[in-house]
């Protein structure tokens, strides 16, 4: 409902790009402050901790089967997002985000409601987002102010660029790569760089790897085995 009344007013309006996402920084930024300000009710800047998972306790070797319940429910839950999100992008909705995206006024003046495109699959977002939250909660078993900085939307850019912009299997890949390279790193002897690793893995993708993973493997690894089959046949030509 706070999804749906914010992309009301912000897409009704028009505003898009970099104002969008001064104003979607601020929301966050607000989101925190009055998760400190309720003190009383989230405990400040320590956070809601001990909270206990649909299955009970699920920590120590004794609650393993109530860890690998919750990690088959998370996986089931991931699965039918992918399923649904793939769904509405192989229909014309999502041909339609697509045109939005690459000519938003071409799609308004050719007759469709845009704001309410917007707005539908800004609320989707959302609510993907908040079962996200409930099962990441059922996992760490607390809540924080930290966990709700702008650093998380950043990271959620890395997995994007990492694992393939434009693909859904691409973000899938960058957030499973990017979390165990962070949990690895973060706890080993690299504790101390780890942050600058996943940095620099982000930037080199952007400048050399457009594409991401999704890219390298459908696109780029295709094509120099192509360019090496090739010159192969070349030089055959010529020794012949």
């Amino acid at each position: 409902m706070v999804a749906f009344i914010i992309g009301y007013f912000i897409f009704k309006n028009r505003v898009k790009g970099v104002y969008f996402s001064i104003i979607s920084q601020a929301l966050t930024w607000a989101a925190y402050s009055i998760f400190i300000a309720l003190s009383s009710y989230t405990n400040g800047n320590v956070g809601i901790t001990e909270i206990k998972t649909i299955f009970g306790s699920i920590k120590g070797n004794l609650h393993r089967n109530e860890m690998f319940k919750l990690y088959y429910l998370a996986l089931i839950l991931m699965t039918l997002i992918f399923a649904l999100s793939r769904f509405l992008v192989s229909r014309k909705f999502g041909k339609l985000l697509i045109a939005i995206r690459d000519g938003e006024n071409r799609t308004y003046f050719s007759g469709y409601k845009v704001s309410a495109y917007k707005n539908f699959i800004y609320v989707l977002s959302a609510v993907l987002a908040g079962i996200a939250g409930a099962v990441f909660v059922n996992f760490n078993g607390s809540i924080t102010p930290s966990q709700m900085t702008i650093s998380y939307s950043s990271t959620m850019v890395i997995w994007v660029a990492v694992g393939g912009r434009g693909t859904i299997i691409g973000a899938v890949i960058g957030a499973f790569l990017i979390n165990l390279c962070e949990y690895n790193l973060s706890s080993g002897s690299m504790v101390e760089i780890w942050q600058y690793i996943i940095g620099a893995v982000f930037c080199v993708t952007i400048i050399f790897f457009k594409s991401g993973i999704v890219g390298i493997v459908s696109e780029q690894l295709p094509a120099l085995f192509r360019r090496l089959k090739t010159k192969g046949k070349d030089k055959a030509k010529e020794a012949a």
